[in-house]
């Protein structure tokens, strides 16, 4: 039998970030493990929602050995990705477009040699450790997912049908934990799942789930129109812009 990890203890929104942990712990091992999670804080949606981001399919338990009324009990296993890391009062959210080959292996988001966005949180002043996004959440109250969990080498190559998905769960995500801000990395894809060609770089008209939106530009190697100084002092500017 998998081993049980016992959730039913914690709100909803404090949820996401053990399964992060458990993510990491199961691919450590490849086993599986059994969660419990307050019944009535778990529809279908929400726990696809929540376990797709964070790196885990699930199935409902079937058997006799069964979670207390009331409860909700399933097998989850780890796929390989980078799990997210979000939470409640986030100060801000911030969103790529889909893991790359290194970030899945490290489970760390945007863990491509080359990548930006590490430099650029630390030096706006938003992260306090490299590479370490459970820090980020925890001491910097800053969340990550993304639009897609599916790992390719560049950002274009995931399918646009993956993209608008992705928009849709984050619009639920969102109006669930309502975070400050969000900010979105990365135009293109943006522009792919919304359909509207038209999106600019910076602050949207448009909010997310009432939540403000600025879309910037990616911190992958491979864009050429942006630096770490600039990724820097535009993350830094929505940081402080986030409750005007």
């Amino acid at each position: 039998m998998p081993r049980v990890v016992d959730l039913c203890g914690l709100s909803a929104s404090e949820v996401p970030i053990e399964l992060f942990g458990l993510h990491r712990s199961l691919r450590g091992s490849g086993a599986s493990a059994r969660l419990r999670l307050t019944g009535a804080d778990w529809s279908d949606q929400r726990l696809d929602d929540v376990t797709h981001l964070c790196g885990l399919t699930w199935s409902r338990v079937n058997g006799a050995e069964s979670a207390p009324v009331g409860d909700v009990e399933v097998d989850v296993e780890a796929v390989v990705t980078a799990p997210a890391t979000i939470g409640p009062n986030m100060r801000l959210l911030i969103v790529g477009v889909n893991p790359s080959p290194k970030s899945a292996e490290t489970m760390v988001p945007f863990g491509r040699n080359g990548n930006r966005f590490w430099p650029s949180v630390l030096r706006a002043g938003l992260a306090r450790v490299d590479r370490d996004p459970e820090d980020l959440l925890r001491h910097g109250a800053v969340g990550m997912a993304d639009l897609s969990k599916t790992v390719t080498r560049r950002a274009d190559e995931v399918p646009p049908e993956e993209l608008a998905l992705g928009l849709a769960r984050l619009e639920r995500i969102v109006a669930w934990l309502r975070p400050a801000a969000v900010a979105v990395l990365g135009v293109t894809a943006w522009r792919v799942a919304t359909g509207d060609r038209s999106v600019a770089l910076g602050r949207q008209p448009s909010d997310v789930a009432g939540v403000p939106l600025w879309i910037l530009p990616n911190p992958s190697g491979l864009n050429a129109h942006t630096s770490v100084e600039d990724m820097a002092e535009r993350l830094a500017q929505v940081s402080e812009s986030r409750t005007a």
